[in-house]
């Protein structure tokens, strides 16, 4: 018999599931010794993650009206014959018995077999599916994704109704294993990437994976690069739309969040919501965060070199308000702007970490009363705090959180370059930007592609064009299935192969 294996001796078998799950002192873990047919059986489950009457109805009933059982195969035998649970499996590992009853199963051990029974009795406490929070939309689907895997995958599956999704299960996690899927429509994936996410996945040697979050930071091409690669969301309908295009999702068991990958970065400057509005509708909403997303990131800059370096760019008016308010300033004009910046991020985050409505309330009056404070003051002037406010709201515009912490960390390491080197700097930190950029990768692809390098693939990019003109897939799909028609996509067009 194996180290791992259980033994034919009900006491032996049960000594071993005692001492390696700690029952002593785990009142939980509850243990029902029962006689069925003349045989003495041990059945094993945790309160509280199993469902009392799948186990009374389905395991327990079914038990007791048994009138014989062989001496060989019994395990086996009740599993097929004898227990009418959905989900019912023999094994020998210990390992196996323990993953299964702490995952919300129940183990039956037998006297004189060295197989198990494991049923599947899953009914803990979950939450229910509710609406997203940091990705809401006007027009569209009002339903997130929850804790629990199984709901997920659920919820995709009414989404996406084809036998072509493609649902891997994997497990992540040396110590303590957490479930996952990896999720994909075969024929419409590339195949590299699927296998590169499967050795990613199973590469993976942390003891616990407590996350979406975690789980993206060990499989990312290179976790030291500022901008988010991979896309994280709450929403099914936009997993559903990726994998349309030819994109991997991965779910994670207790995570409300699903992972996309590989992801652009025009993925991260589109909403949820372009989609379900009209393209001119969209392509102007994309404009216009586009727009804000860029002088948040270079407004502070190029004011810190127009006031410090190059004077001589402003009009003469707003160069003599602002050399006088300037002058009673403690500060440089760098310095001031970074402080302000500082603060306003602080607003922000100590607005998020208050509980309900006061933490709106809480942004919105430090904001009002530090800015005129701080004015009154004379310590800033007031041209700085539009700057400020300006640039802040721009990086809101991103729907992308992990995005608009990236760009953030930009905005600040351009503001140094300005600050030490005027519009020198802000050129060099700009073609670091773009470097950067432009040599990262997602899961392998190029971060800006399909324009750099520039690859035929679907134009929905940074302009919202109409669905009829949306015949080719994205970037990541499989080079077979590019085309999502060949035919006429409207029902009064004629029939044509354009693009």
């Amino acid at each position: 018999m194996k180290n791992d294996s259980l033994s034919p001796i009900l006491r032996e078998s049960e000594a071993m599931i005692d001492k390696a799950c700690h029952r002593s002192v785990n009142p939980d873990i509850k243990k029902r010794q029962i006689s069925c047919a003349g045989v003495s059986m041990t059945l094993y489950y945790i309160e509280g993650l199993v469902s009392g009457s799948k186990i009374e109805l389905h395991m327990l009933t079914p038990l007791m009206k048994l009138k014989e059982l062989p001496k060989e195969s019994r395990a086996e035998l009740l599993a097929k014959s004898v227990l009418s649970v959905s989900e019912c499996e023999v094994t020998e590992s210990l390992a196996a018995v323990l993953d299964a009853v702490f995952y919300g199963g129940a183990a039956l051990i037998i006297d004189g077999d060295s197989y198990a029974a494991v049923a599947d009795a899953k009914n803990f406490a979950k939450r229910g599916i509710g609406k997203p929070v940091a990705e809401q939309v006007v027009i569209g689907p009002h339903e997130a994704f929850n804790e629990a895997l199984r709901d997920n995958l659920t919820i995709l599956r009414r989404i996406l109704r084809t036998e072509n999704f493609i649902s891997e299960s994997a497990e992540v996690g040396t110590r303590i294993k957490t479930q996952a899927a990896i999720l994909y429509l075969s024929g419409i994936a590339d195949e590299k990437a699927i296998t590169e996410t499967r050795r990613r996945i199973s590469g993976i040697a942390l003891d616990h994976v407590e996350g979406i979050g975690v789980l993206m930071q060990l499989i990312e091409d290179e976790p030291n690069a500022l901008l988010p690669q991979f896309v994280i969301t709450e929403r099914p309908d936009r997993i559903a739309s990726f994998m349309l295009e030819g994109q991997i999702c991965i779910l994670l068991d207790g995570s409300a969040q699903a992972l996309c990958l590989p992801s652009n970065l025009f993925t991260f400057l589109h909403a949820p919501d372009d989609s379900y509005i009209r393209w001119q509708y969209g392509t102007f909403n994309r404009i216009v965060r586009f727009v804000g997303v860029c002088v948040s990131i270079l407004l502070p800059a190029i004011s810190v070199s127009a006031i410090r370096y190059q004077p001589g760019l402003l009009p003469p008016p707003l160069l003599t308000s602002v050399m006088e308010a300037q002058s009673k300033a403690p500060l440089p004009v760098g310095e001031e702007i970074a402080a302000m910046l500082l603060f306003f991020y602080l607003i922000n985050e100590a607005g998020m970490r208050v509980p309900g409505i006061m933490g709106s309330s809480l942004g919105l009056v430090s904001s009002l009363v530090l800015g005129s404070a701080a004015v009154d003051a004379e310590l800033v002037s007031p041209l700085l705090i539009i700057i400020v406010a300006v640039s802040g709201l721009g990086l809101y515009a991103a729907p992308n959180y992990g995005l608009g912490m990236g760009l953030r960390l930009w905005q600040f390491i351009l503001l140094i370059f300005a600050s030490c080197f005027g519009l020198t700097g802000l050129a060099i930190g700009g073609s670091l930007a773009l470097m950067s950029a432009c040599a990262l990768r997602s899961l392998g692809a190029p971060y800006l592609a399909p324009l750099l390098p520039k690859r035929p693939r679907n134009p929905d990019l940074m302009l919202r064009l109409p669905v009829w003109r949306q015949r080719l897939r994205g970037i990541t799909a499989s080079p077979y299935s590019l085309r999502r028609s060949s035919g006429r996509m409207r029902a009064w067009e004629e029939d044509d192969d354009e693009d």
